[in-house]
This record gives structure tokens, sequence and C-alpha cells, in this order.
């Protein structure tokens, strides 16, 4: 819960260029939006008068019968004049999947879209008068009803993902992921086309603040469930996400520390460890759970000196019913393990009855 707007911006990635507050999207220009709401690209070539007068007397494109002079039926080599199919190109291959330009980090300021770039930009002027960055498309999909693909690694209702090339890849042989949703075989053939992976075990916290795992399936389930996995990094939570939600298993148990919360058992204390599972032997055995967080704060193993009204870049305070509420109950582990900062100091006292008048 440490991320707030940082981590939401990272649920978007940087895929295309945004025109700026102005200017619409010469990507749009050429498209044609009908009555009933399709959307097409206007055709080229003759015109309905120049249709069949390039045709012979007795040709296959001929307009009558010989015979009678009645006009032929069409047939599979006569010209009939009917719209083109709504969702092919000129190639007549189905139309390449386009992201909209306002889910994404652009290179300057607004979207193409004039209503979510008003919205956002009613919020947050940043976007209009500076840069469209990841905070702007975050805000237009979280508060101006904009609808945005996923990650494609990770499963979502809405059709494609925030990479075009991969979605285009992907569509290519299962169209349906462009049309109806990103299934989780859409994010399965993204994943093992190896577009989602990375050599580092996903048993293993990434150090190198890198993205994905080795194991295609865990990556597609624990990013369904975390997309910041397959967003910014590969990191202890999706590690533990990965082992209790996507069978990840044969990962060797590496104790967490006392004052946070472990789906391994025990914690990287033995002193704190022997103290906590003498009450409960189920946090050596099992899981270093909420049970057993508690148990180490209320023992004073995570307690310090630092008045807990003042935001510290080292974790904990000196109230430990203020501590197991923070952590404990509100389940903001990192007061307890990282670092007691703004955040954990407004929670004490909007939900833990702490007093800093």
């Amino acid at each position: 819960m440490k991320q707030g707007w940082i981590k939401a911006a990272w649920l978007v990635v940087a895929a295309v260029g945004v025109a700026g507050c102005s200017r619409g999207n010469p990507a749009f220009d050429d498209v044609v939006v009908a009555s009933d709401g399709a959307t097409t690209r206007p055709t080229t070539g003759a015109s309905d008068d120049d249709a069949g007068s390039q045709t012979s007397d007795d040709g296959p494109g001929s307009a009558t019968t010989p015979e009678t002079g009645d006009p032929t039926l069409p047939t599979a080599t006569t010209a009939v004049d009917t719209d083109p199919p709504p969702v092919t190109s000129d190639t007549g291959q189905p139309e390449p999947f386009l992201l909209d330009a306002c889910c994404v980090p652009g290179v300057g300021p607004g979207c193409p879209d004039p209503k979510v770039e008003a919205c956002t930009c009613a919020l947050d002027p940043y976007c209009c008068n500076v840069q469209w960055d990841g905070v702007c498309a975050s805000r237009a999909v979280a508060e101006c009803n904009l609808a945005c693909p996923g990650n494609c690694c990770a499963t979502s209702d809405e059709a494609g993902c925030l990479d075009e090339a991969v979605a285009n890849q992907v569509c290519a042989t299962m169209p349906s992921c462009c049309d109806d949703g990103w299934s989780a075989a859409c994010a399965a053939e993204a994943a093992s086309s190896g577009h989602c992976t990375s050599s580092a075990s996903c048993c293993n916290a990434d150090a190198a603040d890198t993205p994905y795992c080795d194991d295609p399936a865990v990556v597609v389930c624990t990013c369904t469930v975390d997309p910041y996995c397959c967003e910014v990094d590969w990191d202890l939570a999706c590690v533990q996400t990965a082992v209790s939600d996507c069978k990840l298993v044969g990962c060797p148990v590496t104790p967490g520390p006392c004052c946070s919360t472990s789906v391994n058992p025990g914690c990287n204390d033995p002193k704190v460890e022997n103290m906590v599972c003498l009450g409960d032997p189920s946090c050596c055995a099992n899981a270093w759970d909420e049970q057993c967080l508690g148990a180490a704060i209320g023992a004073g193993a995570c307690s310090s000196n630092q008045d807990c009204c003042a935001a510290s870049g080292t974790p904990g305070c000196n109230q430990t019913g203020v501590m197991s509420c923070v952590c404990v109950d509100l389940a903001d582990t990192y007061c307890c393990s990282s670092a007691w900062d703004a955040v954990c100091v407004a929670e004490a006292e909007g939900d833990c009855a702490l007093s800093c008048n």
C-alpha cells in the first residue's frame, strides 16, 4: 500500500505518443463514425458512376446479358456496391489493434479524447500544461471513466493489452483477444512468446527492480492479482502471491522480517522467533502471519524511541498498541518493517486513536 499514485501510474506503460491539448491524433483523422456508433475508414478508388464502365460486352464483368440486355445477377466476378467491413483494412486483413493514447504516458501535454482530457486536466492541470504522464493516465482511468486495457501478462475484461505490438501478435492468431477481452489464454500466449518472462527465478525477489520471472504460468497468475509484478518489480510480495495464490512450489524457505508478515514460517531474528513460537508454534511451522507479527510487536521486538506522531525513516514507534493497530489491524506492515512514514502517522491518527495535538 506504499506505492499509492506511483504504483498506480505503472499500471500503464508508455507505448505511443500523445497529441497536444488542442490537437487531435492524426491516427484517427480518417475514422468515420456511423450513426449506429460503428467506426470505419473511408473507402478510396472509383466512384459509383465509374463502376462497370470499363467492362466489355461479353466479359465476366458485363453489366447485361448479351441475349436479353437484362441486368445480370451479382456473381463472384461482378462488381457490387457495398460498404467495406468495418473491422477490416484495405488489405482485407483485420484492423490492427490501436491503443488509446490517453491510456499511456505521452511526450507532450493532453490526450486525443477531449472529454477525458478536460476531466483529467481539471483534476491535475499539469496534464495539459506540461505533460500527459503516467499519473494523468491513471487518474483518467480512476476518475474520468477512461477504459483502458491491462498488462499483456494479466487477464482483463478490456480487449487488447497495453503493448500494441504484443496485442497485435497475439490477436493475429487469437482475434477474440482484441475483440472480446484479454482472457487467461491471451495472457498465456503473450507469456509463452517470451514477452512476460525473465531469467530470474519466481522464488526470488528481484534485487534489480525488474518485472516478471521465469515461469509464464506463474507470471500470468501473479500479475492478474498484482500487476505491479509485471510493471515494475518482481518483489517479495510477488513471490508471496505466487506461492499462496498461484501454486508456486519448490521455493527455499527463507524467513522474513519479524516485524512483517510472510508466507514462510519463522522470522529472521532467532531470539524473537523463539519467543513468539513458544507461545504460538504455528508461527514456526506454517507461516509468520498477522498473529505472529502481533506477538512480536507485543513483546517489544518492533518498537523504537520514535514518536508515533512524527514521520521517520526508521520502522516502528514508541507505542506498541498504536503499532499493533497500524501494522496488524490495518495490515500496513511497512510501518513496522521499513519506515514509520507520514502515511503511518495518518493511519494511526485516523484509525488507531492516536492524538497528536
